[in-house]
């Protein structure tokens, strides 16, 4: 029999914990966490850092079992930036999160000072710990422990206070630190860091993973003063309908499904992640930069605009023949790749020295800021990474304050040091002047320095008041209209994944992460709004079993059956997404019509492209025409016409 499923209720308001049983029929994080916030908690009443938006995380249903990309963490509450319920994920941190012997984690309730918690479960023994630290203590850790900064001092300084918890004779039991960094103190979109530890009690450089989207490290810091958790031990507890643990059981329910044992499975779907012959690259960064061609995105999506030669010039002269090749050059050649902690053929931590290189980040900061040589990029993704932001949501930050400055929205009054246009880039590929702006642009976010602290919110509330403060300038081009951002209810907001198609534009319960369909194929908007909700289901149920995505090839094919063999029964995902839209409902926090010039401008000059591409299509040609008749009637009309096929499948 399946035993019930636990959660560990951490109060940092007097330093207390309690266990719960979970209701029957859990699954994952995301239907824990959906039915605290909905019924228990009912934080929809209350504001976005109230400690009662509890932050709950934890691993899936297959923990415990002999697969590997079953481990990934996934944290789920309220949003501080998205303000709707929002789910971001950590891989391989779920070994030390399994090993802890709770299945699920809570924190709510707010400390008087900053707060480390440390749990472990090592050889039956549980120990459970809250420490104060003085706001002067912490920002000393922040400005340096150990040879680092930020995120990644207080990572190891939390780890080394209670690493005695962890320790065993031959070492330290599978344990993890989560911290955040200085920006989860002042604004919404900061993220939790965790770097990958050895037996040794050593933290791997390179073999970090975020929980990055959504803002959770700032919801930690400013909702609950917590500012660390370290949680591991050695704890063993799950029982599944059938033995799980036992390699050849796994292997008979995969070769029934699929053919192949569990091995094989992984080694084909994993293959993007590791090694792409075809293009002699790997990784996120390596393939997709090499198979993006003229698509690829730069100067804060500006490049939307551009002719395609002159996209093609910038991809061909900047990309493939400098910036790529930069990486192939001392990472896939080198072959410094590693796994986040999971046994998992993947390897899809491309690693450059103290650097980890993944695609979204590396083009957020990259060419989407006019910068394209790799050491200047890595320094200005550390340097957001060491401060805690989400890179990404950051990255975007900056490329807006770059371009304000470039069409004179912004002056040096505001904010001093020169921007590269794209011919300087174009003769000196290797030029960091954008990298040492953008640094500037940290600093002033961190230190809410002038335009630093109007952006500390995100683009949407930021750009809008720039547009107010600095009126007399915004003439034929306004802030707002160069920021890029989906929009969420009245105030939410995310920065996109860096693609140029219109699947992660339309209004889905969540945006920011993958939970679409982001194909390059043109689909009426309605048609894509059907597909992308399918993939939406998908890819959700993927995160609630806490299964890394890029397993998808055969998780999703395979999940029903493990679910089975886990829990002894299917489950239905889709109710637990239409109680999400219940609790956004009932927070104001649902999709919004796109506001910002440059997101229409991004679906007109996608739907021109595709018109172009196929001629014959008369409803590609009608969409078009509504587009360049009114742009803001077309973005009206695509957002829709989307929703209209979300609704269908949703059931909402």
């Amino acid at each position: 029999m399946v035993a019930d499923k636990n959660i560990l209720i951490l109060d940092a308001s007097d330093s207390s914990f309690k266990v719960e049983t979970v209701p029957s029929g859990s699954v994952g994080p995301i239907d824990v966490s959906t039915h605290y916030h909905l019924n228990v908690l009912k934080s929809y009443f209350k504001g976005v850092y109230d400690p009662d938006n509890a932050l709950i995380f934890g691993c899936g249903p297959f923990a415990g079992a002999k697969i590997g990309g079953v481990y990934r963490a996934t944290f789920f509450a309220r949003s501080p930036v998205w303000k709707g319920l929002f789910s971001s994920n950590m891989g391989g941190t779920g070994i030390a999160l399994y090993g802890s012997g709770f299945d699920f984690f809570m924190l709510r309730g707010r400390a008087e000072k900053p707060t480390i918690i440390s749990v472990s479960s090592v050889d039956g023994v549980d120990k459970i710990e809250f420490l104060s630290i003085t706001s002067k203590k912490l920002s000393s850790i922040f400005s340096g422990y150990k040879g680092v900064k930020g995120t990644y001092a207080l990572e190891r300084f939390a780890f080394d206070i209670f690493k005695n918890n962890f320790k065993i004779s031959t070492g330290f039991v599978p344990v993890r630190s989560m911290a955040v960094g200085p920006a989860a103190e002042v604004t919404d979109f900061s993220g939790i860091l965790s770097t990958y530890i050895n037996k040794k009690g050593e933290f791997e450089v390179g073999r970090e993973d975020w929980a990055g989207r959504g803002g959770f490290g700032s919801l930690m810091f400013q909702a609950y003063n917590v500012v660390a958790v370290v949680i591991g031990g050695n704890a063993d507890k799950r029982v599944f309908s059938l033995d799980l643990k036992d390699l050849s059981v796994v292997n008979t329910i995969f070769n029934k499904e699929m053919g192949d044992g569990v091995g094989k499975a992984m080694m084909d779907a994993t293959s993007k992640y590791r090694y792409v012959e075809k293009v002699k690259s790997g990784g996120t960064f390596g393939v997709n930069f090499s198979s993006l061609g003229e698509s690829m995105l730069s100067y804060n999506w500006s490049s939307v605009g551009f002719s395609e030669s002159k996209r093609k010039k910038i991809y061909n002269d900047l990309v493939s023949s400098g910036y790529l090749l930069q990486f192939n050059e001392r990472v896939i050649k080198t072959k410094s790749w590693k796994t986040c902690g999971e046994v998992c053929p993947a390897m899809c931590k491309k690693i450059d020295g103290i650097h980890k290189i993944d695609y979204e980040p590396y083009e957020a900061n990259g060419p989407n800021c006019g910068i394209f040589d790799l050491k200047a990029v890595e320094s200005l993704v550390r340097l957001c990474d060491e401060n805690g932001f989400d890179a990404i949501h950051m990255g975007s930050v900056i490329s807006f304050v770059i371009e304000a400055k470039s069409i004179g929205l912004l002056t040096d009054a505001e904010v001093k040091g020169k921007v590269s246009s794209l011919n300087d880039v174009m003769a000196n590929p290797t030029d960091d002047t954008n990298a040492k702006f953008g640094a500037t642009v940290i600093k002033m976010v961190i230190d809410g320095v002038g335009i630093g602290g109007v952006l500390r919110h995100g683009l949407r509330a930021g750009s809008k008041e720039l547009d107010v403060v600095f009126s007399s300038r915004v003439k034929d081009v306004s802030f707002n209209d160069i920021a890029v951002y989906v929009a969420n209810g009245t105030d939410g907001e995310i920065v996109p994944n860096q693609y140029w198609v219109p699947g992660f534009f339309i209004p889905l319960p969540i945006q920011g992460k993958f939970l679409t369909y982001y194909g390059s194929d043109f689909l009426m908007p309605e048609q894509l709004g059907v597909k992308s909700a399918l993939r939406f289901i998908e890819e959700f149920q993927t995160d609630n079993l806490g299964i890394c995505r890029f397993h998808r090839g055969w998780s999703e094919k395979m999940k029903d059956a493990l679910l089975n063999a886990a829990i002894g029964e299917s489950f239905d995902v889709k109710s637990v997404i239409q109680s999400i839209i219940e609790y956004d409902n009932k927070v104001g926090a649902l999709p919004s019509v796109p506001e910002s010039l440059r997101v229409k401008d991004m679906l007109y000059h996608y739907i021109k492209n595709m018109s172009v591409k196929f001629p014959e299509n008369k409803d590609i040609s009608g969409l078009l025409y509504v587009f360049e008749k009114d742009i803001d009637s077309g973005a009206l009309l695509y957002f829709n016409s989307s929703k209209k096929g979300i609704s269908k499948i949703l059931d909402i």
